[in-house]
């Protein structure tokens, strides 16, 4: 079947999809749309089995529910052509807290991250010392989606403090510092009743 389909992601990141095959071709706007308020949460995944890719470039997108016309709208897995070679797809999510679900996108590596990166220091932090009482909430389970080389490695995502308030850190896909290969993730350390902020750092 040389029909393809075409997934066309809006600036507010819901997708309008064409279905004409088993295949796919994709143009979308790069970058983390907006989470969309909703009042329930998606259906259960369908289950989907893989094929094989059309050729190695491909990237498979699994099944997942969109948001469309005040209604949940089921989006089948399907082998999907990046829209640029460092591009990686970051699968939708529901969060049940906020009741709010962000569609897919895809996130371009080599250029920014959709949300400021864990600090590149290459040595022990020395920066000022964030305190606080409140514990962060727990980390977030990521879609690490496609590696864009073997030199890259994966930066987990976290929850750093900005304007006092916890704002999850995407994980993303990045190249080490020359000299360097080994990434020490930022953590909370408790400490009586405080949490103290340890910034990430390159070995």
């Amino acid at each position: 079947m040389n029909a393809k389909i075409i997934l066309i992601a809006l600036a507010c990141g819901a997708p309008l999809a064409a279905f004409a095959g088993t295949h796919v071709s994709v143009g979308v706007t790069i970058g983390r749309p907006a989470p969309i308020i909703i009042a329930r949460p998606p259906p259960v995944r369908v289950s989907e089995a893989r094929t094989l890719p059309p050729t190695p470039d491909y990237v498979w997108i699994e099944g997942h529910y969109t948001w469309q016309n005040q209604q949940w709208v089921w989006i089948p897995a399907a082998w999907v052509q990046p829209p640029q070679p460092s591009a990686v797809w970051v699968a939708p999510r529901w969060d049940a807290a906020a009741q709010s679900w962000t569609d897919g996108y895809w996130q371009v590596t080599q250029t920014q991250p959709t949300t400021p990166p864990p600090p590149v220091a290459v040595a022990a932090p020395t920066g000022p010392t964030v305190v606080i009482t409140t514990p962060p909430p727990p980390p977030r389970r990521e879609h690490r989606g496609y590696r864009p080389g073997r030199a890259y490695v994966w930066i987990d995502g976290y929850w750093a403090l900005r304007h006092g308030h916890h704002v999850w850190v995407s994980g993303y896909w990045t190249r080490p510092p020359h000299g360097h290969g080994h990434w020490v993730a930022p953590r909370w350390d408790h400490r009586g009743g405080s949490y103290v902020f340890i910034e990430g750092f390159w070995r």
